[in-house]
Order: C-alpha cells, then sequence, then structure tokens
C-alpha cells in the first residue's frame, strides 16, 4: 500500500514543481511591483468605461494568449494506454 502512495507522489510531483514555482514567480512579480506596472499602463491604454465592452469582445485577452507560449502548443495528445486511476 505505501508503495502505491509513494508511487502516485512520484508522479504527481513534477506538476506540484511546476506549480510551486509559478505560485513563487508571481509572488516575486507582485513585491517588486511588475503586475502593478501592467495593470496601470492597461488603465492607461485604454478607457475604463470601455473594459466590459472589450473583454466581450475578446480584444484584452487576444494579446496576452497570443504572447504566452502555450498558445503555440500542440494539443496534448490522447494516452496510449488507459488510465491507472
Amino acid at each position: 500500500m505505501l508503495t502505491g502512495i509513494r508511487s502516485k507522489i512520484d508522479d504527481a510531483m513534477p506538476a506540484l514543481l511546476i506549480l510551486i514555482s509559478i505560485g513563487m514567480l508571481i509572488g516575486t512579480w507582485t513585491l517588486s511591483g511588475t503586475i502593478p506596472m501592467i495593470v496601470d499602463w492597461g488603465l492607461k491604454a485604454i478607457q475604463p468605461s470601455w473594459i466590459v465592452v472589450l473583454a466581450f469582445a475578446g480584444i484584452l485577452g487576444a494579446p496576452s494568449s497570443r504572447a504566452s507560449p502555450s498558445s503555440r502548443s500542440p494539443l496534448p495528445r490522447r494516452p496510449a494506454s488507459p488510465c491507472r486511476c
């Protein structure tokens, strides 16, 4: 039983390390003022009365989604074997 628990933890560890790294990066950006600066630039770039209209039009989300590498990654493939969940 303990070996099964250990193997599941070993399988999940890469994903957990990625999530922890992203959390540390976001925390660092927040403390250094990078995220507040980007929000300030965004508020200066558009008028606040247009935020809701632009959000529904997808104009705010499109540039950020194209800038991230995950928008250019291929679709995930189906696993070759059935899930051992």
